[in-house]
């Protein structure tokens, strides 16, 4: 039934998320945390697109993008808590993390509250929640000028 696949895309994308939290440090200390970061964001990205245009009917396919969405959420929400505290000083540290978290929350909270007016104007349910995962293309925008600062820096 629609009720028992819903529940069952759900558990694989949640497990995923989970295996993606333990196989951020090691693509960390592998790739790096911007390239890590990058990586996270463009399969998110990547998945969402597949998720959402790619289905015509109800798949394994499914099952598998939902998996890699989860994992691509997990291993970015595990690297921001790698990154993030490494960019204050030990003194602030705390108050700036639970600001830089808390201010994504209350973005996202909003973003959720006018999801239902975008969907009309996007002409449907998929294109708006894929005008809302550009954000992941900002974050690669956002990654890649950061490597550039960092380059410069060096």
């Amino acid at each position: 039934t629609l009720g028992q696949e819903k529940s069952t895309a759900t558990m694989w994308h949640g497990i995923a998320a989970v295996g993606g939290c333990f196989v951020a440090g090691p693509l960390v200390t592998w790739m790096g945390r911007i390239r890590t970061m990058i990586l996270a964001f463009s399969l998110a990205f990547m998945s969402t697109v597949s998720l959402l245009l790619m289905n015509k009917e109800f798949s394994w396919w499914v099952y598998m993008n939902y998996a890699l969405l989860g994992l691509a959420i997990g291993t970015a929400q595990a690297v921001l808590y790698i990154y993030l505290p490494e960019l204050f000083p030990s003194k602030i540290r705390g108050r700036s993390v639970g600001i830089c978290l808390n201010t994504g929350r209350m973005i996202t909270a909003v973003a959720v509250l006018f999801a239902g007016s975008v969907v009309p104007l996007m002409n449907g349910y998929a294109n708006g929640i894929i005008l809302f995962s550009m954000a992941y293309l900002v974050g690669i925008g956002a990654a890649l000028i950061s490597q550039e600062t960092a380059l410069l820096e060096h």
